[in-house]
């Protein structure tokens, strides 16, 4: 079986560590040599050509030179590397003479959002348009939670035979931590966030509560470590305005060794996000033996699966209290940390992987070529 994987529209964040991930798993699964990837992201091709894969650097085209690229070269190149099937990131192409699988990971193109400003009302309208196209070009289609399954269903209620929830997996290197990392004696007082400068990531919330503990509390030596790329002037801007700013740490986009450093150091994350489709920082601060606080919102829930302290969203008090009370109560944070670490081990990439592998294997045998059909194209 010979797997394409078309990853221009894999863009920073979870996108990224998913494919980064895929790759993982299908090289621990003895798969490198069956894997094609088509990318510009310098990352995903070094990490391809780490493996043994097939990488092919496709430049970095805009929407509209995408969408041409994926008429008009994709399918030369499918041909050139006998590919049997490609796989998407949320979106389908219009026209491919091998079947698709699409696999989606972002829950704003199945909703309308009031956390969007309005001038990015129309583009989220043409997404979701074109999201539930690709549901139906589609071969199959893989979500990373029941949560988001359930909301694409909603609006594309038709696709329920075609349809499949993978979750996202956590590299072996989280693994290894989870199995070896012992607990600390005494706490560091430092609190860690994985996060975006997005308005869904609620940002606000996690300074307040920040701003909650450090008044509650002056006299103990808090730092919050906040890590995740792009502009944070906003948010440092707001934490100069709670006259916390010297207390906060922008540590700006890790790898996975500097996001394993992040959370074994620190005695919680924090992740109040209001808008998840999964939330894989909740699973890597599990298998780090770093209790969790997060939303009780999304699939935030789903994927704790109770081994997570939930607490209502946009809800500060709240956080600052969890946050207390791990500190102070030494049994609910062993507890936070074993529930913690066996939830962590459910997950990993070569599981998800041969996940995937099994259900190429069936649209294979199923010959189910999608056929060209006009739409939008995809972004």
């Amino acid at each position: 079986m010979r797997i394409a994987i078309n990853a221009l529209s894999v863009a920073p964040g979870g996108s990224l560590t998913n494919t980064l991930g895929l790759l993982e798993g299908w090289s621990a699964v003895g798969r490198s040599d069956e894997v094609v990837v088509f990318a510009s992201n310098p990352t995903i091709l070094s990490h391809a050509r780490q493996y043994d894969m097939t990488a092919v650097s496709v430049g970095a085209p805009g929407l509209i030179a995408r969408a041409a690229w994926e008429v008009s070269v994709l399918p030369i190149l499918l041909r050139r590397h006998k590919a049997d099937v490609l796989l998407c990131s949320n979106y389908a192409v219009l026209s491919c003479s091998r079947p698709q699988v699409v696999q989606h990971q972002t829950l704003n193109t199945f909703l309308t959002s009031q956390l969007h400003a309005a001038s990015e009302k129309h583009r989220r309208t043409l997404q979701r348009r074109a999201a539930r196209m690709s549901m139906r070009l589609a071969a199959a289609n893989i979500f990373i939670s029941q949560h988001l399954r359930r909301h694409a269903e909603a609006v594309e209620p038709e696709s329920g035979e075609r349809n499949h929830v993978v979750p996202y997996g956590i590299s072996a290197r989280f693994l290894d931590v989870s199995r070896a990392r012992p607990d600390r004696a005494r706490p560091s007082f430092s609190i860690a966030a994985l996060q975006s400068p997005a308005e869904y990531k609620d940002n606000e919330s996690l300074l307040q509560a920040f701003r909650l503990l450090v008044c509650r509390r002056p006299d103990e030596p808090w730092q919050l470590r906040i890590a995740g790329q792009f502009d944070w002037s906003r948010w440092e801007n707001r934490a100069r305005d709670l006259g916390v700013f010297d207390r906060v740490r922008w540590e700006g986009f890790l790898d996975v060794e500097g996001v394993i450093r992040l959370l074994t150091s620190s005695d919680c994350l924090v992740y109040p996000s209001v808008l998840e489709a999964f939330g894989l920082p909740i699973i890597e601060g599990m298998a780090c033996g770093c209790p969790v606080i997060a939303a009780d919102v999304a699939a935030s829930p789903e994927i704790a699966a109770g081994a997570a302290v939930l607490v209502p969203p946009a809800s500060p008090q709240a956080i600052a209290n969890a946050i207390e009370r791990l500190h102070v109560d030494a049994a609910v944070r062993t507890e936070a940390v074993e529930l913690g670490r066996r939830r962590a081990r459910q997950f990993s990439w070569v599981d998800t992987a041969k996940h995937f592998d099994r259900i190429f294997e069936r649209v294979i045998a199923e010959r189910q070529v999608t056929p060209v059909r006009p739409s939008i194209a995809p972004f």
